[in-house]
């Protein structure tokens, strides 16, 4: 009896603070040797893995969620910040309302899709994934997009970036008089510049550690600075975004030293790990604001997304539904051709031992009567089949079903 199933274990802003996902933050090399350990060590037939700023979720075609438990133990007692989907159903469900955005930080944030698309090419190139995860995260990533051209969830901005930038435009000074500072210069920066852009600022600011980088990012919209130099020009600035990929934060309130003036200056942190220490909080003139600040910061724009949530779940359930009816005829799929074989055979045997006795026949009738025998077949079978793949959608007595068609026409089935 087949006891394999779609399964996913995940760490994300849902259940876990920001220094709980911090220790789930890994490049991509490690990635890909992680994807490789749990198919030839943990006995995952088919594994995926999908990390962004604020989740790490492994999903698996396997017969136990345990193993995969088993690495997230290895972070440390995390068991009250896991999510754990033990059955296709409720993976399916998950992944799919991740594809679609309902599970983001931002809701109907569309980054998601291409970070899906990515980690399912990376799982591709490390060869850890087969036609069960390879069909779902294609049917995912069909479902988010199904989602965002029939709801409007994806139309009002409240992507983090997004967010970040509503909170530049409400502060009490006007852009036009605003000097801002971006620091970093990869892909969450570039989608912080696409708001940016947007306005004509004082001063524009790209700072990088390396600054010839931070020159390429910057063109001829914005100076480019070293992150060693930024000290110079802390007295200019409004408002510093951090963006960067750093293993410890990058700021702290040494920073502070070379300010001279009392001008009021916002901090935003869309670092995982942080980029600016908790201790800037303390000062006078500084309001910092990390993710999970960000995640209590509630616009007009999230309220009217969160009102298309309902039309998106339909949709999710019509297309999981699809997916998961698909699974399961294709586990009834050796019993279907087994039975066709069977049958197959049977008449094979019997045309045997009757065409000697018809006669002489020529070529064109034996090639009639074998067709008259494949067309009554077809007929015989067609009702078996139909009725066959309405069984495997029967959870509970499935495997006595297919068992017993098994034991009738003594089909053998793999392990």
């Amino acid at each position: 009896m087949d006891k394999r199933k779609v399964v996913a274990v995940e760490i994300s802003h849902r259940k876990a603070p920001i220094q709980i996902r911090e220790r789930f933050v890994f490049n991509k090399e490690y990635i890909a040797g992680l994807l490789k350990t749990c198919k030839d060590k943990m006995n995952c037939e088919e594994v995926f893995i999908l990390s962004t700023c604020n989740r790490f979720a492994i999903y698996a075609y396997t017969n136990d969620v345990m193993p995969l438990l088993g690495f997230f133990k290895h972070c440390g007692d995390i068991s009250q910040y896991t999510t754990v989907c033990n059955e296709t159903e409720t993976a399916v469900n998950h992944l799919y309302a991740t594809a679609a955005g309902l599970e983001s930080q931002a809701i109907g944030e569309h980054q998601i899709l291409g970070q899906l698309k990515e980690y399912f090419e990376l799982a591709q190139e490390c060869n850890t994934i087969g036609p069960v995860i390879n069909n779902l995260l294609r049917s995912a990533i069909h479902c988010g997009r199904l989602v965002r051209s029939n709801t409007d969830i994806g139309r009002y901005t409240t992507s983090l970036s997004g967010v970040a930038y509503e909170m530049i435009k409400h502060r009490d000074m006007e852009i036009k008089d605003t000097s801002l500072a971006l620091i970093g210069t990869g892909e969450m920066a570039a989608l912080m510049w696409n708001f940016i852009e947007k306005d004509k600022y004082k001063n524009l600011y790209v700072v990088s550690r390396d600054e010839q980088r931070a020159k390429e990012f910057a063109r001829d919209f914005a100076q480019p600075i070293s992150l060693k130099d930024f000290a110079s020009v802390i007295n200019h600035v409004d408002v510093v975004v951090g963006v960067t990929k750093a293993d410890s934060p990058i700021m702290n309130c040494d920073i502070l030293q070379g300010k001279k003036n009392d001008n009021q200056v916002l901090f935003i942190d869309l670092g995982l790990p942080r980029n600016f220490d908790l201790g800037l909080k303390d000062s006078e003139n500084i309001t910092l604001y990390d993710l999970d600040d960000i995640k209590q910061i509630t616009y007009e724009s999230i309220l009217k997304r969160q009102a298309e949530i309902p039309k998106a779940q339909e949709i999710i359930i019509e297309e999981s539904k699809e997916f998961i009816e698909w699974l399961n005829s294709r586990e009834v799929i050796p019993v279907i051709v087994g039975l066709k074989e069977h049958i197959e055979q049977s008449i094979k045997e019997e045309l045997n031992w009757i065409i000697p006795k018809l006669g002489e026949l020529d070529d064109i009738q034996k090639e009639k009567l074998n067709k008259l025998v494949y067309r009554i077949t077809q007929n015989i079978l067609k009702e078996p089949i139909k009725n066959i793949k309405e069984a495997a959608q029967d959870k509970e007595n499935k495997d006595d079903i297919i068992n017993t068609i098994s034991h009738i026409f003594n089909i053998k089935q793999s392990d």
